[in-house]
């Protein structure tokens, strides 16, 4: 029995030492594989995230194209017209009769009135009057109350207090609800829409909601939804070019909801 013990020893220790070694190489192959495979998920990230940051700054520079088309539109279909039915006007002083002559001033200076007012209206477009005198809760004061007057949807602001901020985040700011705003007008069939703002030290939250149809909301990776995620992009890039934080949730039936937050400088 000694000696049967003793020749099985060596045999014991090789297979233990083989066992050790196979084990160690599965550890050894299961912790490559993981490596490589995370890596993999790494790269694919990182291609995503490019896609998504390239799909960003296209959304950007396509809003920066649409409003100039729309500034361009504006001046050429109003101003444009204006100006040119006041040369023809002007073009008949001296040529046609002197009886003429009072209804010829007083229109010529009916479309020059008419003209200064769509300049205006223009401008006010571009950059509110209020919002760079009083601040950006002052200017989306001004426009909940115009929504507000027109009587189709109820615009609410819940500010408990209305600090000014850097002008340029100021401007952005109102940009983005502007675009949240003609949004929820132009297709959710909402009644009601609420803005609340929470000042901090260095922080502004902002949370947009309306009542309306709401929509399912897309992975924003997702390469077929891109047309119809550009509004929602162009929201994003808006918010990025503020150093803002911008969260989009919304479900059929349930709305929308927004949340920005925006470091600031009181």
């Amino acid at each position: 029995m000694g000696e049967t013990e003793t020749v099985g020893l060596p045999d014991l220790l090789v297979a233990g030492i083989v066992g050790m070694l196979l084990l160690a190489l599965a550890i050894i192959v299961f912790f490559v594989v993981y490596q490589r495979r995370l890596f993999r998920q790494q790269e694919e990230m990182n291609r995503r995230e490019a896609e998504y940051q390239k799909e960003l700054l296209h959304a950007s520079i396509q809003s920066q194209e649409e409003e100039r088309k729309r500034i361009a539109s504006d001046l050429h279909d109003s101003v444009g017209a204006l100006l040119s039915a006041t040369k023809m006007y002007l073009k008949q002083i001296g040529v046609g009769s002197k009886d003429h002559m009072p209804d010829i001033k007083t229109e010529s200076l009916n479309l020059v009135d008419e003209t200064i007012q769509n300049v205006r209206q223009i401008s006010h477009n571009l950059l509110p009057p209020t919002l760079e005198r009083f601040g950006f809760v002052a200017a989306l004061e001004d426009m909940a109350e115009k929504i507000n007057k027109a009587g189709s949807v109820t615009y609410f602001i819940d500010c408990p207090e209305a600090n000014r901020f850097e002008l340029n985040k100021e401007v952005g700011l109102y940009r983005i609800v502007q675009e949240l705003t003609n949004n929820t007008i132009k297709h959710a069939q909402a009644k009601n829409i609420k803005v609340e703002l929470n000042f901090a030290e260095n922080n502004l939250q902002l949370i947009y909601q309306d009542d309306g149809i709401g929509f399912e909301m897309e992975n924003k990776y997702d390469t077929g939804s891109r047309k119809k995620g550009l509004g929602l992009r162009s929201l994003e890039s808006r918010a990025n070019f503020l150093n803002a934080t911008f969260k989009m949730n919304s479900k059929k039936g349930q709305g929308v909801r927004a949340e920005i937050n925006l470091p600031i400088k009181n």
